[in-house]
C-alpha cells in the first residue's frame, strides 16, 4: 500500500517556446521508433521551471481496487 501523488503546476511559455514544443510533440508522436523517449524528451523540456500550486495525494488501495487487477 502506499499513495499517488498529483501535483498542480503552471509555467508561462512564449509563443517561441509554446511552438518549439508543439512542433516537437507533433514529430514525436508520428516517429516510428523510440516514440516514448522522443515524447519524454519534449515533455522533460517544457515540464522545467514550474510554478507548484498544489499537491495531494489519493491511497493505491482506492485509486484500483484489488479485484480489478487481474481480470
Amino acid at each position: 500500500d502506499g499513495y499517488r501523488t498529483l501535483c498542480v503546476a503552471y509555467k508561462h511559455l512564449s509563443a517561441e517556446e509554446y511552438a518549439n514544443a508543439d512542433a516537437g510533440l507533433r514529430e514525436a508522436k508520428l516517429a516510428l521508433q523510440d516514440r516514448e523517449e522522443k515524447l519524454m524528451d519534449v515533455y522533460n523540456q517544457v515540464e522545467t521551471e514550474m510554478t507548484l500550486i498544489g499537491a495531494t495525494a489519493v491511497e493505491d488501495q482506492w485509486v484500483l481496487p484489488p479485484h480489478t487487477l487481474f481480470k
